[in-house]
Formats: structure tokens, C-alpha cells, sequence
């Protein structure tokens, strides 16, 4: 019996993309897509698209992301960052408390020594001017502003509640004065930096209750500060470490000069 010789025709090795071109002819898909039925057409148009709405949300979510990033973030950061550079100032160190630590002069700011007053541990409470003299004797330059108030009470052995949460240890406060400008300082010492912070958590909400407050950052940085006013008197208010200072004047210009003399 003869046999019959099967010759096998080799198919090109470019069959596969003549077949996905064949597949992607709209006749053909008109036709497979005819032959399923309605309820899978609709379930593959609904899964398409909640493909491409997913996509769309998510590449808006990164978009705002990346702006909120460039253009908010940085801004938000050197905004909490304290100003005039006090975070690279020095911290006075605990001395011989019967004396002031301000410092007798800050630029052109010279400190007034008939203003300073000094509150400590074991001290007498500020001295009085006599009946006679009261209407001549100046005022405590802490008592000229709310804050510097706040602090002059706080640091008073008979004050139950201060103000500020806790007592400082130490309290000094006097005037500056350049010119015809006078400008009103405190420096209050508290046993550890946690009260520090947390007498400037106290004196942001006091001073919130009796003027307006305006920037401030405490507890997110190495040191929390605010600013305040009255609308005729300006205040800022800092803490480094375990030390509150406050200064306040009439002028804001002449606030900002003082602040950046300032030694700590």
C-alpha cells in the first residue's frame, strides 16, 4: 500500500501578530461582542469603567498631594520656626539671684535701674512706695502689660493659682529705654523646661482672654513663642529652655529692634 506523505506548512513566526490584528478588526469585535450576553456586556462596562475612575482618583490624589507639598508644607515649617534666631541664643545660667539678668544694655536700648525689680525664693515681696510717694514711684515694669502682670502674680509667694499654671523660681522685670521709646521686660526661671512650656501654654490663653494674639508655635519646637496686642501695645513673648522672657512697647518697630539686641 503506498503512503501517503503529510507535508506540514511551516507557519510564520509572525502569525501571532497577524492574528491580534485579525482580533482587533471592528467587524470581528462587533460580532464577539454581539455574542455575549447583555448582563456580561454590562458587568465588563462597569468594570472598565471603575478602572479608569480609580485611576483618575488616584493620580488627582498624588497631583494635590505634590502641590500641597511644594506650596504649603515649607511655608508651614519655617512658620512654626521661631524667629529672630532664638533658637541659637545662649541660656543664662543660674547665679547669684539677688541680681537682675537682663542685661543693662540691648543695642541702643539702655535698661532703666530704677525699673528693675527682682522676685526669688526667701525674698521679701516687692517693697511699696510709701502712702506719700506712691503717685511719684514708678510702676513695676512687669505690671505694664498682661503678661508681664500675669508673671509678676505667678512669681508672689501668696498666689495659690497663678496664671501660669506654676510658680516660677525666679522673676525679673524692668524698662528699656532709647530715645523717647520705652520698652517694658520680663525674665521668669522655672524649675524644669515641661513648666516652662507649660507656663507658656497658660500665658497664651491669658493673654488670649485680655488682647488678641497673634502668630505663635508653643510645644512644636526648641522654643515656643507668640505675639500679642492690645491695639496701643505690642508683646512677644518667648521660652528657651527652663526661661520665659516677654517684652512689650508701644511701638512694633521698636519691640522687634529690642528682640533682636536681646542677648537669650
Amino acid at each position: 500500500m503506498a503512503q501517503r506523505k503529510v507535508v506540514s506548512q511551516r507557519q510564520s513566526e509572525l502569525q501571532p501578530v497577524y492574528d491580534f490584528l485579525d482580533m482587533l478588526n471592528p467587524a470581528r469585535l462587533r460580532a464577539n461582542w454581539n455574542r455575549i450576553g447583555r448582563r456580561a456586556q454590562w458587568t465588563l462596562i462597569i468594570s472598565l469603567a471603575s478602572l479608569v475612575l480609580i485611576w483618575v482618583v488616584l493620580n488627582l490624589l498624588l497631583l494635590t498631594m505634590r502641590h500641597v507639598r511644594a506650596t504649603t508644607g515649607p511655608f508651614l515649617f519655617e512658620a512654626l520656626q521661631a524667629p529672630y534666631e532664638l533658637s541659637a541664643r545662649p541660656v543664662p545660667l543660674p547665679g547669684d539671684e539677688t541680681m537682675t539678668v537682663l542685661p543693662a544694655a540691648a543695642g541702643d536700648y539702655a535698661l532703666q535701674a530704677e525699673n528693675v525689680q527682682i522676685v526669688a525664693p526667701g525674698m521679701p515681696a516687692p517693697v511699696q512706695a510709701a502712702a506719700a510717694e506712691q503717685e511719684t514711684a514708678p510702676a513695676p515694669a512687669a505690671a505694664n502689660f498682661f503678661v508681664g502682670q500675669c508673671l509678676l502674680n505667678a512669681a508672689q509667694p501668696e498666689t495659690e493659682t497663678p496664671c501660669t499654671g506654676v510658680a516660677p523660681l525666679y522673676l525679673t522685670s524692668g524698662t528699656y529705654g532709647s530715645g523717647g521709646a520705652r520698652l517694658d521686660a520680663a525674665a521668669a526661671r522655672f524649675d524644669s523646661a515641661a513648666n516652662a512650656r507649660e507656663a507658656m501654654k497658660a500665658l497664651r490663653q491669658f493673654s488670649g482672654a485680655n488682647e488678641a494674639v497673634g502668630n505663635y508655635a508653643v510645644g512644636v519646637g526648641e522654643v515656643d513663642f507668640f505675639y500679642s496686642s492690645t491695639g496701643e501695645r505690642y508683646t512677644f513673648t518667648w521660652a528657651h529652655d527652663t526661661w520665659v522672657y516677654t517684652v512689650s512697647g508701644a511701638a512694633f518697630h521698636e519691640l522687634e529692634k529690642l528682640v533682636r539686641a536681646f542677648p537669650y
